[in-house]
């Protein structure tokens, strides 16, 4: 039954009395309630009630044994009752964009679990149960108030997908270096000082975003995820790079945007695969003659640093198609330049010093 993107303010219980209903769909409606009688829906597989306007709903749906999937987000709820722990055979439970400041502890109970997304809440912190969810592939935690996440975590051993973003973390548990199956780690936007080295240990990551943080270092066991596709590092406070960086032979997008950096290590040129290096807004003042053998590089950007000269050899990077060198100290550049960066007339991508188009630093 699909009852979505209606104006209904109400359903009649006696739909609870629908004992085949299989899927049930409300989505986009203006409920403020649900029966409790739809806890009496034993053959429901599908229940979304998303778009709505429910600030609570009742316990009796923690007897849907049956229900793969349970979509609740985008209401104004502010708890989830603990009896949903008892949704044995749940694979996909989405309480986004709610006021929830809280989950119960008996979510650690959904073994089936494959997906949890509790993101755009106002959850202060999450129960170390979750780490009992063994089956779960993506956690959603982004954009919450999170101050630290449980060591716990690192107990999900099928998790792909960590996402927890935008919150207030501080540290972050050395136990995170357990999910080995994790592909992408998203943990920018808080107030990180410093990562485990532990990080280092993931050998299935292919995305880590540690930008818009508060890192003065970053550990150079980094450099042993050689799955690495994408590491963002901008908008931090780092003076330095480690220069076992340039064993990620597999990276393809590097960002060190908007740090305090003076120099980046030679050992750079280990970069084989790369194709986008962000190093605009710095305090670099010279650039190592090895960047020269990136010959992947496709975008380079180095505006608003300090620069007085650039060495030649990056009139070697033959697939060039976008250099940034706009507001540094430049009084001229190598002429091999112009050789290397493949302009568009129609669309110039060679920013020179004294450029007044806005760096793209970040």
């Amino acid at each position: 039954m699909h009852l979505d993107g209606n104006q209904l303010t109400s359903v009649p219980a006696a739909l609870g009395r629908l004992s085949a209903l299989d899927v049930l769909g409300l989505r986009g409606n203006r409920l403020t309630s649900v029966p409790a009688a739809f806890g009496a829906l034993a053959a429901l597989t599908g229940l979304h009630l998303d778009g709505n306007q429910l600030t609570s709903v009742p316990a009796a749906l923690g007897g849907l044994t049956a229900l793969y999937v349970l979509d609740l987000s985008g209401n104004q709820l502010t708890s989830v009752p603990a009896a949903f722990g008892g949704l044995h055979a749940l694979t996909d439970l989405n309480i986004s964009g709610n006021h929830v400041s809280s989950v119960p502890a008996e979510l650690g109970g959904l073994r089936a679990l494959r997906r949890l997304d509790l993101h755009w809440n106002q959850l202060t912190s999450v129960p170390a149960e979750l780490g009992g969810l063994h089956a779960l592939e993506r956690m959603d935690l982004h954009w919450n108030q999170l101050t630290s996440v449980p060591s716990e975590i690192g107990g999900l051993t099928a998790l792909r997908r960590l996402d927890i973003h935008g919150n207030q973390l501080t540290s972050v548990a050395a136990e995170i270096g357990g999910l080995t199956t994790l592909t992408r780690l998203d943990l920018s936007a808080n107030q990180l000082t410093s990562v485990p080295a532990e990080l280092g240990g993931l050998p299935a990551l292919r995305r880590l975003d540690l930008g818009t943080n508060q890192l003065t270092s970053v550990p150079g066991a980094l450099g042993g995820v050689i799955t690495m596709k994408q590491l963002v590092l901008s908008s931090n406070q780092l003076t330095s790079v480690p220069p076992q960086i340039g064993w990620l032979s597999e990276l393809k997008h590097l960002e060190l945007g908007s740090n305090q950096l003076t120099s980046v290590p030679a050992e750079m040129v280990g970069l084989i695969a790369l194709k986008r290096l962000v190093l605009g807004s710095n305090q670099l003042t010279s650039l190592p003659a090895q960047l020269g053998g990136l010959t992947q590089l496709k975008q380079l950007l180095l505006g608003t640093n300090q620069l007085t000269s650039v060495p030649a050899e990056l009139g070697r990077l033959t697939s060039l198609k976008r250099l940034d060198l706009s507001t540094n100290n430049l009084t001229s550049v190598p002429t091999d330049l112009g050789r290397a960066v493949q302009v568009d007339p129609n669309k110039p991508t060679l920013q020179a010093p004294g450029s007044k188009r806005k760096p793209a630093g970040a």
